[in-house]
């Protein structure tokens, strides 16, 4: 199909994808807070855990010192130290799982929060980011009679325009509450798709002034 036919649905589609400034400033001050709010709470569950990891240390300097002793069997002291070693691993493996830096997603909401706002004015004043916008938003474009009838988003961008897809198309994907952005997010900051995905937004936004982003 014609080129020029093509651009102009995908710029229609920009402006349908496009949500209002404030919309877009609501969902970063509600994921900020939950994000706030998440890691008060890990905070108090890794100081709980760092005080089961204390005194399973504690535990386990002690039952070697009684086998060494000869106050315990060694038949009690391998029971013991396997209890103490399985409490210790899960202990561990909780610990690795809560700790995550928020200010990672964050910043990477915030980048793609500023191309969510921006999508016409990149396509039409920015050339050299034309392809980049394209293959960070779109995972595909369905084409059919010459008429885009349909999309998938790529993360992150899939997490919160669910709204502006449900009134463009008639199976879109879910946007999901605020809550669930968020863990969307945080579990995508996570994924081997990340890397990529945090290059070709960093390409996009580079140079992004204020005036850019409020056109």
């Amino acid at each position: 199909m014609p080129v020029a036919k093509l651009e102009e649905q995908l710029l229609a589609l920009y402006d349908g994808l496009q949500a209002p400034a404030e919309a877009l400033e609501a969902i970063k001050l509600e994921i900020e807070a939950i994000a706030y709010e998440r890691e008060g709470v890990v905070k108090k569950e890794l100081t709980g855990l760092k005080r089961v990891l204390d005194t399973l240390e504690a535990k386990e300097m002690k039952l070697v010192d009684e086998m060494v002793s000869g106050r315990v069997s060694r038949d009690h002291y391998d029971k013991l130290s396997a209890r103490y070693a399985t409490e210790r691993h899960a202990a561990e493996a909780r610990r690795a799982q809560l700790d995550v830096d928020y200010r990672e997603p964050l910043d990477f909401l915030d980048k793609c929060l500023v191309v969510s706002g921006t999508f016409r004015y990149i396509h039409e004043h920015c050339e050299e980011k034309q392809k980049l916008l394209v293959r960070a938003l779109f995972e595909r474009i369905v084409v059919h009679d010459r008429a885009i009838v349909a999309v998938a988003l790529n993360p992150p961008f899939s997490f919160f325009l669910g709204d502006q897809l449900r009134r463009m198309f008639k199976d879109p994907l879910s946007a999901g509450a605020r809550r669930d952005i968020f863990e969307q997010l945080v579990t995508y900051t996570l994924s081997p798709d990340y890397d990529e995905m945090k290059r070709v937004i960093s390409a996009i936004t580079a140079g992004t002034t204020e005036s850019e982003r409020a056109a």
